[in-house]
């Protein structure tokens, strides 16, 4: 097995939604109907796809059991092989590194509660700019960054 990568459930979800697969994954999540396997099946994925922000498959338990439940849901026709290919498939690492966006980082707006302001500006990469706004500000969140200043790629 390869190193495998941690997958952002958004990207997860755009593939299911664009494949059209997504409603009947959740309509038999819904159908009390249905064997309790699959139905608990269709709940996990559900649930992992709408409440987590990555899916882990660096963790070789996690992926064999993302891997288990791909190939079960192919296995009742609810995801297409092709689907679960490009599932699995943004688990592998990219072949080359990506250089981090260069970005502008501009004098910042305070945050609702006035407790941020980014001093720094200039050009950086992302990573870059993170470790500037934590300078400035090193008890906010990286989240209080975003929200606090203005970014664009440039």
């Amino acid at each position: 097995m390869t190193n495998r990568v941690r997958i952002a459930t958004k990207d997860a979800q755009e593939i299911l939604l664009s494949s059209g697969e997504w409603a009947a994954i959740v309509m038999a999540a819904e159908n009390a109907g249905l064997p309790a396997e699959l139905r608990g099946l269709c709940i996990n994925v559900r649930d992992t796809v709408r409440q987590s922000l990555v899916i882990r498959m660096d963790d070789p338990v996690i992926a064999a059991r993302i891997e288990g439940a791909l190939g079960a849901l192919v296995g009742v026709g609810l995801l297409s092989e092709a689907t679960r290919d490009a599932l699995l498939a943004l688990a592998e690492p990219s072949a080359a590194p990506i250089d981090p966006p260069r970005v502008r980082l501009n004098r910042g707006h305070p945050v609702l509660n006035g407790a941020m302001v980014v001093l720094n500006t200039g050009e950086y990469r992302l990573d870059e700019a993170v470790e500037c706004a934590r300078a400035d500000a090193p008890d906010q969140s990286y989240c209080a960054f975003l929200c606090s200043t203005i970014v664009g790629e440039s």
